[in-house]
Parts: structure tokens; sequence; C-alpha cells
């Protein structure tokens, strides 16, 4: 997909030297940018930086409440980017259901400014999230690669037949839920690997309010910390 994207790049002729001779060849010009949603979007994002490997990356985290279609709720939580403003920049994101992760993190990245093109490349899509797009984005600066189109959604608003849950297929299954998270009644287990006792520091002190916010009924928690430097590595 990022191979038959770069076809609609803009290029220049220059010249290249090699060790024996000159010859003039076509590169882009375009300022390509990477985007991607947090953890779907991942290992997508790594296959479009190896075709495009001097392109700048940004990523938001934007997840769903899992529930009925019409309950839905879309919350964006990071937003790493570099200035977007005149960039062509390409919106991977493994599934399009409905298109309103996309539109939260489209919105997102636009804080940081409005690029001059905009691809947006999914490897499946519903019709119906197609749809959205198209009314979402009606002019002629965006343009959406799709790899396959599967025909509904279910209750939950996941493509049927699609292929699931694309962060749980690449990255292990994630807890869900308040009663997920209200069910976490054994020990705690946090490992950190750091290049200084203060970072050390600082990530038990991290891991120590996130399981007393999300995890108040856990019995004890034990944390393995390794500050390592190039003359030595230390345990505690």
């Amino acid at each position: 997909m990022a191979y038959e994207l770069s076809h609609r790049l803009q290029y220049d002729v220059r010249e290249v030297q090699t060790p024996l001779g000159k010859k003039d060849v076509s590169v882009y010009t375009d300022r390509i940018v990477v985007g991607t949603v947090l953890r779907a979007g991942l290992s997508f994002h790594q296959g479009f930086l190896d075709v495009f490997d001097q392109a700048d990356s940004a990523f938001v985290a934007a997840y769903r409440e899992e529930g009925k279609r019409e309950d839905i709720k879309i919350h964006l939580d990071y937003l790493a980017s570099p200035d977007l403003d005149g960039c062509t920049f390409l919106m991977v994101d493994p599934m399009l259901a409905t298109g309103g992760s996309l539109e939260t993190a489209w919105e997102a990245f636009l804080r940081n400014g409005r690029p001059k093109k905009l691809h947006i490349c999914v490897v499946i899509a519903s019709e119906e999230g197609i749809n959205y797009l198209q009314k979402l984005f009606p002019t002629d600066d965006v343009t959406l690669w799709v790899a396959a189109i599967d025909p509904h959604l279910n209750e939950e608003a996941y493509i049927v037949p699609g292929l699931g849950d694309a962060g749980d297929l690449s990255f292990g299954p994630k807890t869900r839920g308040a009663q997920a998270y209200s069910s976490l009644t054994s020990d705690a287990y946090f490992y950190f690997h750091t290049p200084t006792k203060r970072g050390a520091f600082y990530g038990v002190l991290l891991a120590f309010f996130y399981l007393t916010t999300h995890f108040p009924r856990t019995p004890s928690a034990f944390f393995s910390v390794q500050t390592f430097c190039p003359s030595r590595f230390v345990s505690r």
C-alpha cells in the first residue's frame, strides 16, 4: 500500500553521485509525516516507515468505551506530533469501522497544523465507515486507501467478518471495562529498567499511584527495579 501511495507524491529530478559516476534520479519532495492511533496502528505504522524511512512520526492515543453502537464514546488520552503545516500526512490505522476514532484522532492532530495532503490508509474498512469519511472529507485533498471492504458492523461496532481487534492480535488482549479493573484482587508485579536511581524512584511512585487509583483492592504490590550504566549493573 505504501508503494502504491508513493505514486501520488511530488518528485524532482536530482543528480546522485555514486562511487563510479553520476546519475539523475527522481526523489520525492513531500515532507511526509506518518500518524497512527495507539496501540492498534503500531505494526502498520512501522511498515510505512520501512518504505518512507525519512518520514516523521505522529501518535495519538484514542480509545472507545466498549458497548452497544449507540453508547460508544471515544476518548483521547495522548498526542505527540511534529508541525503538520504543509506536510503530506499519512494517517495509518488497520481498521476503519464507524470512523469515530479516526475523526477524533484527526481533530487532535490538527492542533499541530493542517497538512497539505491527507492519505488515510487502512487494511479493512466497513462500508459504513467509508460513507462516513466521504461526508467528513468532501474535498479532493484527501485520499482513502483500503485493502478490503467488509459489508457491515455488528452491535458492538466491530467489522464483520473483519479480523477482530487489531491491537489485541498484535500485542495481546487488554483489560476491558470497569468490571475488569475492579476484579484484580491478586498480587501485582511491576518491572522497571532505567539508567538512573532517580528514574527508578519515579517509576515506583508512578506505579504506586496507578495501582491505588485503578486497583484499590489489590492486596499487595511487588516492584523489581534495575538501574544500569556502562560501568556497572545494579539490581534493586
